[in-house]
């Protein structure tokens, strides 16, 4: 359980270099400055929202495995699982907060980027509102069932990020892909 937070970061990372994508064949061919938040700028805010997303959720996944299993009953452990996805659920909407508050990037598709980036991490926000929801429904009355099911809902939140992982070094937004780069807080999405 304490490895899902990092995974789920690293998706949502994958995301905002999707939304990077595309427009970069006319990036030479304009003559006027886009508007918005300076490419450099955008992504620290960006990458410092995630960054700071990531090490709380870390920390607060650190203590949970221990806590679930000194739990007095299946029913108390999975209270403890509910109340840290709730917690999450309550981080990640902070980060989404953040990450807009970053306004549109000055680039050519800065728009099309910052939609992609906010529908992106709600996305990513919906995958812990959707495991919440699943840990609601596991039974405590059967220990094995109670374990695989944690387990199986693990396991999707990990592939969903794993499955994205690498698609940060495909940003063709040179801006931004050099701002990543460049980044420090970055480094640990785009696999530097």
């Amino acid at each position: 359980m304490a490895r899902v937070p990092l995974f789920v970061l690293v998706a949502a990372l994958s995301f905002l270099a999707a939304g990077c994508g595309g427009g970069g064949s006319n990036e030479s061919a304009q003559t006027t400055q886009p508007q918005g938040t300076p490419p450099a700028e955008w992504v620290r805010t960006v990458c410092g929202a995630l960054d700071d997303w990531q090490t709380s959720l870390q920390q607060g996944a650190q203590g949970l495995p221990q806590q679930v299993l000194q739990a007095g009953s299946p029913e108390d452990a999975k209270k403890e699982i509910t109340n840290f996805l709730d917690q999450v659920v309550d981080e990640t909407q902070t980060m989404v907060d953040k990450v807009d508050e970053a306004g549109t990037p000055a680039v050519g598709a800065g728009q099309r980027v910052r939609t992609a980036v906010h529908t992106r991490l709600l996305k990513v926000k919906a995958a812990f509102e959707n495991a919440r929801q699943q840990v609601d429904s596991v039974p405590t009355d059967n220990p094995q069932a109670f374990q695989q099911q944690l387990t199986q809902i693990g396991q999707d939140l990990a592939a969903q990020g794993q499955a994205l992982g690498d698609v940060l070094g495909s940003a063709n937004q040179k801006p931004l892909r050099d701002a990543i780069q460049n980044t420090e807080k970055c480094q640990s999405f785009n696999g530097t």
